[in-house]
């Protein structure tokens, strides 16, 4: 048995662990040598049995669906293959720190929006009537 099949789906459990513990789901995959991890024993290489005894930590079903049956095989075949940048996690915190950096608004900006303001004015005409 290859790790083609048993790759993603470790990875997919391992990143969505938050979602999958102590709940009830389904793994149905089109790979069909999986069924050795789905329940039917085979002899297994060593790197794989870690995946599965690992994935016996969950409450899982593994079902296999032949391709022409599970809907992610044929969104995986007929969509338009694009050149995709593979994630890294370093530019995506870059990229979100960069997006939802407030723009920094210099003081006398904030003074001359607050004077013509009748709210505003308002709130600072009552403070200074209560000090002084």
């Amino acid at each position: 048995m290859n790790t083609v099949g048993t790759s993603p789906l470790a990875w997919a459990v391992k990143h969505l662990k938050i979602y999958l513990l102590d709940k009830e789901f389904q793994l149905i995959s089109d790979h069909k040598p999986l069924e050795a991890i789905f329940g039917i024993r085979f002899k297994l290489c060593v790197h794989i049995e870690r995946w599965v005894l690992w994935l016996h930590t969950y409450k899982y079903k593994g079902i296999h669906r032949p391709g022409k049956e599970n809907i992610a095989d044929a969104i995986s075949r007929h969509c338009e293959s694009i050149h995709l940048v593979p994630f890294d996690n370093e530019n995506y915190i870059n990229a979100v720190v960069e997006y939802s950096r407030p723009i920094a608004v210099p003081l006398n900006e904030i003074d001359i929006a607050s004077a013509s303001d009748k709210e505003i004015a308002g709130l600072k005409w009552s403070f200074r009537q209560q000090v002084g």
